[in-house]
């Protein structure tokens, strides 16, 4: 993440999109991954595009706040 951050000449992502999920996600890694950014302060917010409503609730269900 440093790398891309140095890259973009910028400290924080204001937004970090999933465009797609992978089949073989896994959703707690991504949550954990998500909660440490966030806390870090690199990334603001998260948002998925093309996930179905039951990927969108396992991600929520892993701990990543979620709002529709």
């Amino acid at each position: 993440m440093e790398n891309s951050l140095r890259e973009l000449h910028t400290d924080r992502i204001d937004l970090l999109l999933i465009h797609r999920p992978d089949l073989l996600m896994d959703a707690d890694a991504v949550a954990e991954a998500f909660t440490q950014l966030r806390a870090a302060g690199k990334v603001l917010h998260f948002g998925v595009s093309n996930f179905t409503p039951l990927q969108f609730d396992l991600l929520a269900s892993a701990g990543l706040s979620a709002r529709h």
